[in-house]
């Protein structure tokens, strides 16, 4: 048990959940990024972006979106800064979508392809926190931050676990549903084809009768 413990602490201590990307977006585009999160988790990043030298930069704006995993918005911020940080927590589990819009000044128009280069850091769970900061505060030494962080991400892969547990049983569950549909459709089914069968037999047996075939 305790060499089973040392390596899940180990793995837990080298895993790094971050997504780093950049893009060139053209006037009037838009770039999206998508991520399953689970309920509850802290996502930051940090974003910077330029343009061409001179007044085409300053004729383009960058509006970032965040969209959650019910279709709606969860916040919409233009980036007038260069370079900047923004957050937000997920409110359950679910794809999340981060896009980036490329959109011309008011009264700016042009035909030439304008565009913007965009970085974008992602880092969500226990890379998300700010152990610096944390420090400071509760006045923690270095050893004492690194087993934090090593304890976090324990923390955050059991409960990561415990998720995908509660999705399996979700997804059994929906099975195991479809499944006995399918199969009372099915006695359904044949309960119908046989009932119209004897119908039909009889039906032309009659008919035949009637008309002294047989």
């Amino acid at each position: 048990f305790s060499t089973m413990m040392l390596r899940l602490l180990m793995l837990a201590a080298t895993v790094s959940l971050a997504t780093a990307l950049i893009y060139d977006i053209p006037h009037s585009g838009k770039k999206c990024v998508g991520e399953y999160f689970d309920n509850k988790v802290l996502v930051s990043g940090k974003y910077w972006h330029e343009g061409e030298p001179g007044p085409n930069d300053d004729s383009m704006n960058i509006e970032l979106e965040v969209v959650g995993e019910d279709g709606k918005d969860l916040f919409t911020k233009k980036l007038t800064k260069k370079r900047g940080k923004f957050s937000f927590t997920s409110k359950n589990f679910g794809l999340y979508v981060i896009c980036m819009k490329n959109t011309l000044s008011e009264g700016v128009t042009t035909t030439e392809p304008w565009t913007k280069r965009m970085g974008l850091d992602l880092k969500h769970g226990v890379d998300a926190n700010d152990y610096t900061t944390i420090a400071n505060t509760e006045h923690l030494s270095s050893l004492e931050v690194q087993l934090r962080q090593m304890e976090d991400r324990v923390t955050s892969l059991k409960n990561q676990i415990v998720g995908m547990k509660v999705r399996e049983a979700r997804m059994r569950a929906t099975t195991d549903s479809t499944h006995t549909r399918v199969i009372w459709f099915a006695v359904l089914t044949i309960v119908t084809l046989v009932s119209l069968a004897v119908w039909q037999h009889f039906h032309v047996k009659k008919f035949l009768l009637a008309k002294k075939v047989i």
